[in-house]
């Protein structure tokens, strides 16, 4: 009986798109796409938690001036990208996709432009590395990142 009545729930929440974020039609609710913009943008929001706390409020300038509208160019691409998607299949690959790519575009970003920036201040250095936290990565893991996104995208 109960799992009846769940079963039932969760049929009517997918009809009309609340289930997983998508109805019969792929599509993003307000909800997801509210996450991919947060999602692009929680770097910058992690570097101004670090400058706020440290007063490096130089670096939290210049990050924003070129990862404001990165991370914004990136959420439209992904938005845009996954709405043409035709079934729940290519949903899934485009979102993947587009996640993956915009990990290596902002990964590539922060190791060549912002990471030069937190070596030349030692303050800042070292609180991100009192908290066990890095700055800068190989540029092996972009690298695979965006392999990874070719291959979500591939014939999608």
């Amino acid at each position: 009986m109960i799992f009846s009545r769940i079963h039932t729930s969760a049929a009517a929440l997918a009809q009309f798109g609340y289930l997983g974020g998508m109805s019969e039609i792929p599509g993003m609710t307000p909800g997801a796409r509210i996450g991919v913009w947060l999602g692009f943008h929680g770097w910058l929001i992690g570097v101004a938690i670090l400058a706020g706390v440290n007063g490096e409020f130089k670096l939290l300038g210049q990050a924003c001036l070129i990862g404001v509208p990165l991370s914004s160019a990136l959420s439209i691409v992904t938005l845009h990208l996954v709405a043409g998607a035709r079934d729940r299949q290519a949903y899934g690959r485009r979102l993947a996709g587009a996640i993956f790519f915009g990990i290596g575009v902002l990964l590539i970003v922060i190791n060549h432009w912002l990471a030069p920036q937190i070596a030349g201040d030692d303050a800042l250095q070292r609180t991100i590395e009192q908290l066990g936290g890095t700055y800068a990565t190989s540029d092996i893991v972009p690298a695979a990142f965006l392999f990874a996104a070719v291959l979500a995208l591939w014939r999608t």
